[in-house]
């Protein structure tokens, strides 16, 4: 296997399987699983380690819906995507740098 497309596989995988245990995290403490799926997915273990120091919400099974609204995670939110785009800034320019380099490196070597 192409160590490329195995460590593009792990850069996938790894965030994925973080974000479906901050998704059970969320389950268990009474907050919003799919919005701390998303978190944890753009933040990697940042979010998971907020999921795990917050505390649990009040539940209350009679009336089905939660007594406090799950605020940490709509502020983890913006943070979670502003990482996202900066991460994914810095690493494309990387790759484009690199991939120049190399283009440049054979563009010498052919015209030597």
């Amino acid at each position: 296997m192409d160590p490329n497309v195995f460590l593009g596989l792990m850069s996938l995988m790894i965030p994925f399987f973080l974000a479906i245990g901050a998704y059970q995290t969320a389950k268990k403490k009474h907050r919003t699983p799919w919005l701390w799926f998303i978190n944890c997915f753009s933040t990697g273990l940042l979010g998971l380690i907020v999921i795990w120091c917050s505390r649990t919400l009040d539940y209350d099974e009679e009336l089905d819906y939660n007594e406090e609204s799950d605020v940490l995670g709509w502020v983890m939110l913006p943070v979670a995507i502003i990482w996202f785009i900066i991460t994914f800034y810095y690493g494309y320019y990387s790759v484009k740098s690199h991939h120049d380099a190399m283009v440049f490196d054979a563009m010498m070597q052919f015209l030597r």
